[in-house]
Order: structure tokens, then C-alpha cells, then sequence
């Protein structure tokens, strides 16, 4: 048996962004054995809240946390969004979790603190997301690539997002999806 793991990557961010929005596709092969995973077991989630300081909160370390996080537990689902207000300046990153058996918050924060040392004086806060309030967020590994890039403007537009949006789509071989998502507000929306 598969599991399907998705991770979706959003931005709030304004001036500029070059942060990889999503990666979706084929998850690695489950954490426990078949027999130990039950149809029935509920499904948990968890949202994790931390500052990654400006000399770190490039793409690449962004995207290290997103995957480092999402391979802790038996994770069906991710979300990521990154705000960053100043290209040169600190990011806030918030990390969805959904899944089975989900680690607790004590090992999670020593688990990123370990693994990320730079993140050692940082507050990380982890709290319960109410799964029936919260529903996973929306997979888009089989969404037409045009009609997706649409979705996100038409999504960003109507949260409030001005000038102009970029929308980058690269499926590749492995089933994976990368959505890249630039917002550049010194720039008018087009016309």
C-alpha cells in the first residue's frame, strides 16, 4: 500500500518572493507496517509556527524545513506558507501538518532544533488543528497546470494581494508537483 503525500507551499508575502509554493505527488513508502495502519484511525493534525532568522530564510532552507517536518510522522498531508515582508529580513514560516500517529510537541521542537541549529534560540510554537473545523488542504496533483495558476491568482486577488503574480508550474517525472508563486508589489496587477 501507498500513501499519498502532499505538500502544499503558499505565500503572503509582498515585495518579492522567490520561495517555492508547492511540491505534491507520491509519497515515500509508509512509516509502519500495513498491518499497523488501520482505515479507521483518525486523522490528526498540527500546525507548527516559527521565525527562521534573515541570514537563513532563503528557498532552500524553507524548503528543508517543509520536508524535514513532513518526513517526522506518518504524514498524508502538508501545507507551508512563508511570509516575508522584506526580501533581506527574517521569514515566518507556518507549517500544516496531517496524518496518523503525528510526533508530540516537545519532539518536534527538538527534532527541528537539532536538525537546523540556527533554529535553537527560536520560539517554535506547535498546536492541535480541529480536523473537523480544518479540512486538509486541496490537492492539486491532478489539476490542469493553466487552470491551477489561475486558482492561485484568482485565490491571492481576492485575499487582498496587489501587483503582480507570478505562477510557476514544473511537474516532474517523479510525480511531484513545484509551484513557484513571485509577488512583486512595486509592480500594478495587469490589466
Amino acid at each position: 500500500m501507498t500513501t499519498l503525500r502532499r505538500s502544499i507551499l503558499t505565500l503572503a508575502a509582498l515585495p518579492l518572493l522567490l520561495l517555492p509554493l508547492a511540491c505534491a505527488g507520491q509519497a515515500d513508502e509508509p512509516t509502519q507496517p500495513e498491518a499497523a495502519r488501520t482505515a479507521d484511525a483518525p486523522m490528526q493534525a498540527i500546525r507548527v509556527e516559527l521565525t527562521v532568522p534573515a541570514e537563513h530564510a532563503n528557498p532552500d532552507s524553507m524548503a528543508a524545513i517543509g520536508q524535514h517536518l513532513e518526513g517526522q510522522a506518518d504524514v498524508a498531508q502538508a501545507k507551508v506558507m512563508v511570509s516575508k515582508d522584506d526580501p533581506n529580513g527574517s521569514a515566518a514560516v507556518v507549517v500544516e501538518l496531517w496524518g496518523q500517529d503525528l510526533p508530540s510537541e516537545e519532539e518536534l521542537v527538538q527534532e527541528l532544533q537539532s536538525a537546523f541549529p540556527y533554529l535553537a534560540g527560536t520560539t517554535i510554537l506547535v498546536s492541535a488543528i480541529d480536523t473537523t473545523a480544518e479540512p486538509p488542504p486541496h490537492g492539486d496533483d491532478d489539476e490542469d497546470p493553466e487552470a491551477l495558476r489561475q486558482r492561485i491568482i484568482d485565490e491571492m486577488r481576492a485575499k487582498g494581494v496587489q501587483g503582480e503574480i507570478e505562477v510557476l508550474i514544473t511537474d516532474h517525472p517523479d510525480g511531484r508537483r513545484e509551484v513557484e508563486v513571485r509577488v512583486d508589489d512595486d509592480q500594478p496587477p495587469p490589466q
